[in-house]
């Protein structure tokens, strides 16, 4: 009797609490959708357990099923992840990557340029760095450890390029160093993600996000910090 009570127990409790794998750069550059996510999740009738994680180890470990969502990915994640489902309902819409280089260095002057005669750095773990390189099929590719790492090589000639977003240049760092270039831009949005675990919720989450998107909760005024 108490070996069935405690299975449910824990299923109720498997069913009521669900893990959230945050990427590194999204704790940093988006706190406040930090909060947001709780409630929204809140509103569907469960608790989520948020967890900050290295880019590549957050993918890895939804990937492996440890996770049932992440917070926010380029929906283009479907790419390089079978359990990726993102909402409909973008969190950031228009979201622009492509290249970065320093500011007054002549790299940032090129136009209509060959990539592949070109070094390129990709933070470490990101979704828009493997599909930038896959599309590209980029042939100097080396991996920085972070948005600060990859200026650091950037300024030591280590390469001439990162791949990045238009939403890096909220950091002071990042707009005091990095210029966005004119070619190669790609255009994504970045969605919620959840696991098939979750995909009879889909509706009900979805039906939040949209009403938060609507009420101005996830303007990116309000989500992304700008130091």
């Amino acid at each position: 009797m108490k070996l069935i009570l405690l299975i449910f127990l824990s299923t109720c409790t498997f069913a009521k609490t669900i893990r959230i794998a945050i990427a590194e750069d999204v704790y940093y550059f988006a706190p406040a959708y930090i909060e947001i996510l709780r409630a929204i999740y809140k509103e569907v009738g469960l608790t989520a357990q948020l967890t900050v994680l290295p880019q590549q180890r957050a993918l890895k470990e939804f990937n492996d099923g440890k996770f049932q969502a992440m917070a926010a990915r380029i929906k283009d994640v479907t790419y390089v992840s079978e359990r990726a489902i993102p909402l409909e309902t973008p969190v950031i819409e228009n979201f622009k990557y492509g290249l970065l280089a320093l500011k007054n260095s002549p790299q940032s002057r090129l136009e209509k340029f060959d990539i592949n005669k070109f070094k390129v750095l990709k933070v470490r773990g990101t979704v828009m760095g493997d599909i930038f390189e896959s599309k590209y099929q980029l042939k100097y590719v080396s991996l920085a450890k972070s948005i600060n790492n990859a200026i650091e090589l950037l300024k030591r000639n280590r390469a001439d390029f990162l791949i990045g977003s238009v939403v890096f240049n909220r950091s002071k760092e990042v707009s005091d160093n990095l210029h966005f270039m004119k070619d190669y831009q790609e255009m994504s949005s970045a969605n919620h993600i959840i696991a098939p675990e979750l995909l009879y919720l889909k509706p009900q989450i979805e039906e939040v996000f949209v009403r938060y998107k609507a009420e101005g909760k996830l303007h990116p005024s309000k989500l992304i910090k700008k130091d």
